[in-house]
């Protein structure tokens, strides 16, 4: 019987405050595996390493309109470096009202509170099977694009660091929206990235952007900037069919590549920032 190096769980959340069908979220955290002989008999379910307990928690929001299986990669990074590695689906209404993948925001407390899944997502996973094997005191935030916005935005008493890809917190009208102090900030953008520049009314190159979101972000906070990337190199698999891919060249770096550089980052940051506490 193999043993796996990583397992993964599904479940599911409501969140609050949003009407039938929205309210309902699905999730699926992936693990450094125990031995498959410890499998259940009835279920299948192979829980947490032992050796491994407990796993901090690591969320990862997605941008608008990409489904979880694009961050499949990041997922099993984290896992094998110890991470409960969180992704989520979550159809609501977008900026104009159209259903969308959402990236966990809720838009109508983008200066308050804008993360809306962080909390529910956090008390189902408590309440799990792989509850017992958590620290929920120790969480981490992955986003990519608008949903490294999300991450940037977010404040929790359980949150030391969050991870931003290709995200930024300039809006229309030249203001920048306020990061509470609290999580260590790392901001990663892409030479390449030809979307951040483009989008949102706002006025600036992508590397500006960036730069601008950093300035703004309490201590600690950096830039990481990654040669030959684009917005969607992050994004194993993506087809082009959702999202806005069609607004932008291919960087010049192959993607597999990106996604190890960017990898490594996260990995790194979070290894600082919100090591285990044993």
């Amino acid at each position: 019987m193999a043993d796996p190096a990583v397992r993964g769980l599904h479940g599911a959340a409501t969140i609050p405050g949003c009407a039938a069908p929205y309210a309902s979220l699905h999730w699926r955290a992936d693990f450094p595996a125990a031995a498959a002989s410890t499998a259940d008999a009835v279920t299948g379910i192979i829980g947490p390493d032992p050796g491994r307990m407990p796993l901090g928690i690591c969320v990862l929001h997605p941008n608008f309109s990409c489904g979880p299986e694009l961050y499949g990669w990041l997922a099993r990074s984290l896992a094998l470096a110890g991470w409960c590695a969180v992704r989520f689906s979550w159809v609501a209404p977008g900026i104009d009202g159209t259903p969308l993948l959402s990236t966990g925001i809720d838009l109508g407390r983008i200066d308050d509170a804008p993360n809306a899944v962080l909390v529910p997502l956090l008390e189902a996973l408590a309440a799990s099977v792989i509850g017992p094997a958590l620290d929920r005191d120790r969480v981490a935030l992955v986003g990519h694009s608008a949903g490294g916005t999300v991450a940037l935005l977010t404040s929790h008493p359980a949150l030391r660091a969050s991870v931003s890809y290709g995200g930024h917190v300039l809006v229309p009208g030249g203001r920048t929206l306020r990061m509470e102090p609290g999580p260590a900030r790392l901001v990663i953008g892409g030479t390449h990235d030809g979307i951040v520049g483009t989008l949102t009314g706002t006025q600036g190159s992508a590397l500006a952007k960036l730069q601008a979101t950093v300035a703004a972000a309490p201590s600690p906070a950096m830039l990481c900037v990654v040669d030959g990337a684009d917005h969607y190199a992050v994004c194993e698999g993506y087809d082009g069919s959702t999202g806005r891919g069609h607004l932008e060249a291919p960087g010049p770096r192959p993607a597999d590549e990106v996604r190890a550089e960017v990898s490594e980052l996260v990995l790194a940051w979070l290894a600082e920032h919100a090591p285990p506490s044993r």
